[in-house]
C-alpha cells in the first residue's frame, strides 16, 4: 500500500468503524418508567442520613439492565456519597457507588451505572440504598405506597440526533484526505468541505417538520409571524408589533430581525422553514469564515479545518440553536469581523514598517476598513446586540496586545 493510498483508506476506514459502532451497537441508555408510580411535584419523600440503608424489592421486565435512577427533590448541590446496589436471594448481581447528578425540571436524577447485566422477565430482586457519607439525601416516594421511586436503565442505539451528528463527523474525516489532490485550491475545498457539513450536521433542523428546538422558539415563531404579516399581509413596515405579550417594539427592538441578509428568506419560504433555512446557512458562513480566519493568520489546513468545526458546531453554538436564542445567527460574522481587523492592523502596520508582509489579494486596506464595519452592521441587524457587547471589549483587549498599537 503506497502512503498516498494509506492516507485516503484509513480515515475512510476508521469513519466506516465509527458510523457502524453508532447504528449497530448500544451505546446509548432508556429510562424505564418509574417502578413505582409517583408524583415528582408531591413533597413525598423519604431521609436517609449516613450510614442509614433503604430497601425495597424491584421485579424486572426481561431486558438487559445498567443502572438505576434514584429522585431527589431540589437543586442545592449533592454532597456525600450514595450506594445502590442490586440483590437476589442474598447474592450481589450489581453495585454503583458513583451518582451522576441530572437536573430535569425541579428533580434532581441520581443515576447509577455499572455493568450489564441481564434476569428472565418477573424476577424480583432487592434493591438496596446505603447513604454512606455526607448530608442527610431526601429521595422522592410513591404517594400511595410509601415505597421508593426507582427507575432501570436499559442498553439502548443512539438517538437519530446523535447519530446524525456522528454521520457528519465522519463524512469530514473521511472526506479531509482528498483535499490533498487540489493542492492548489484546497483552502477552497476546505471551505467547501465544512460548509458542506453543515446540512449534514443539522439535519435536526430541517426534518422532521414539526419538530425545530425547545424554550425560546415558540416567542420567536410568533414575533417573527407577526413581522410577516405585517410585511405581506396588512403591507405595513412592523414599528410596533401589538400582538405579542401586550405589545411590544419592532423597529426600536434590540433583536429587530428584518434588516438581516436571512429574513428574506421567512418571507419567501414562510417562518417556519425561513428559519430552518437560516440556522443551517449561519452556522455554514461561520465555519467557511473561520477557514478563512485562520488562513489569514498562516495555520495550517488541519488546524483552520479543527477551528471552523469547533467554532460552528460545538454546543456553545447548536445548544443555543436549539433553545432558540435566534440571537446566535450573528454569531457567523465573527470570524469575519477578526479577519478583516487584522487585515487593516497588518496593512497599517506594513506602512510603517519595512518587510512586514501585508498582502491579502484583491482587498485595499480602505477596503478593509469598510468591510469591517460592514461585519459590524450586519452582526448588529441581524439581532446580535448580544454577541457585540462580547465582541467589542474583546476587540480593545485584542487592540491592546499586538505589538504596534
Amino acid at each position: 500500500m503506497t502512503p498516498g493510498s494509506a492516507r485516503l483508506l484509513i480515515p475512510a476506514l476508521v469513519a466506516l468503524l465509527v458510523v457502524g459502532l453508532s447504528w449497530y451497537v448500544p451505546l446509548g441508555v432508556t429510562e424505564e418508567p418509574y417502578v413505582q408510580d409517583v408524583d415528582l411535584g408531591a413533597k413525598d419523600v423519604i431521609e436517609l442520613k449516613p450510614g442509614d440503608t433503604y430497601r425495597r424489592e424491584v421485579q424486572l421486565s426481561g431486558e438487559p439492565i445498567s443502572g438505576v435512577v434514584l429522585y431527589s427533590p431540589g437543586e442545592a448541590p449533592l454532597r456525600g456519597r450514595t450506594s445502590v446496589e442490586l440483590r437476589s436471594g442474598g447474592k450481589l448481581i450489581a453495585r454503583g457507588a458513583e451518582a451522576r447528578d441530572l437536573f430535569r425540571g425541579e428533580t434532581r436524577h441520581l443515576v447509577f451505572r455499572f455493568p450489564e447485566f441481564s434476569l428472565p422477565a418477573k424476577s424480583v430482586v432487592e434493591l438496596v440504598v446505603e447513604r454512606v457519607s455526607g448530608a442527610e439525601l431526601r429521595l422522592h416516594v410513591a404517594k400511595e405506597s410509601r415505597a421508593l421511586s426507582v427507575s432501570l436503565l436499559h442498553p439502548a442505539l443512539l438517538s437519530e440526533g446523535t447519530r446524525h451528528g456522528v454521520l457528519a463527523g465522519a463524512a469530514v474525516l473521511a472526506a479531509f484526505p482528498l483535499l490533498s489532490f487540489w493542492p492548489r485550491r484546497r483552502w477552497i475545498a476546505a471551505g467547501l468541505l465544512v460548509g458542506l457539513a453543515a446540512p449534514l450536521a443539522l439535519a435536526g433542523f430541517v426534518y422532521p417538520p414539526g419538530e425545530l428546538g425547545i424554550s425560546d422558539w415558540d416567542y420567536y415563531f410568533t414575533v417573527h409571524t407577526r413581522y410577516r404579516d405585517s410585511f405581506l399581509t396588512w403591507h405595513s413596515f412592523p414599528f410596533w408589533n401589538p400582538y405579542t405579550c401586550g405589545g411590544t417594539a419592532g423597529l426600536a427592538d434590540p433583536e429587530f430581525p428584518v434588516f438581516s441578509p436571512l429574513y428574506p428568506l421567512e418571507l419567501w419560504l414562510g417562518v417556519i422553514r425561513g428559519l430552518r433555512a437560516a440556522v443551517v446557512i449561519s452556522v455554514a458562513v461561520g465555519a467557511v469564515g473561520m477557514i478563512t480566519l485562520t488562513r489569514r493568520l498562516n495555520y495550517s489546513l488541519e488546524a483552520a479545518v479543527l477551528a471552523a468545526l469547533i467554532f460552528s458546531f460545538s454546543t456553545s453554538t447548536l445548544l443555543k440553536l436549539v433553545e432558540g436564542h435566534v440571537d446566535m445567527f450573528a454569531a457567523m460574522w465573527i470570524p469575519w469581523i477578526l479577519w478583516s481587523w487584522h487585515y487593516v492592523y497588518r496593512s497599517r502596520r506594513a506602512s510603517s514598517t519595512p518587510g512586514v508582509d501585508a498582502k491579502t489579494p484583491g482587498v485595499s486596506r480602505r477596503g478593509g476598513e469598510l468591510l469591517c464595519g460592514i461585519f459590524l452592521a450586519l452582526t448588529f441587524f441581524q439581532g446580535g446586540i448580544h454577541i457585540l457587547l462580547y465582541l467589542t471589549p474583546a476587540l480593545l483587549i485584542l487592540s491592546l496586545l499586538v505589538p504596534d498599537r
